[in-house]
């Protein structure tokens, strides 16, 4: 039973975030993906793991300032951005 509860609570937040396709298209989002990136101190030669892409809009500014980045998306492949790489 225990296993069939997480197996439906894994599926509703692969879900919830499967829906979020354009979350990262408004201002609020930008905001604080741009705060977010000014607290990283990233330099070239960094290895960087980025646990839950989504989208991309974080991971794609990574790359362009580190070099090395492996991101684990959250969400379905279809909804994958091609990142700069």
């Amino acid at each position: 039973m225990l296993n069939n509860t997480n197996d439906r609570y894994k599926q509703q937040v692969a879900d919830y975030f499967n829906a979020r396709t354009n979350y990262d298209r408004s201002d609020l989002t930008n905001r604080r993906a741009n705060s977010f990136l000014k607290l990283l101190p990233l330099k070239k030669g960094y290895e960087v793991l980025d646990i839950a892409t989504n989208t991309g809009l974080i991971a794609k500014e990574i790359k362009v300032k580190s070099s090395e980045l492996i991101s684990l998306p959250f969400c379905s492949s279809k909804h994958k951005r091609k990142l700069i790489g």
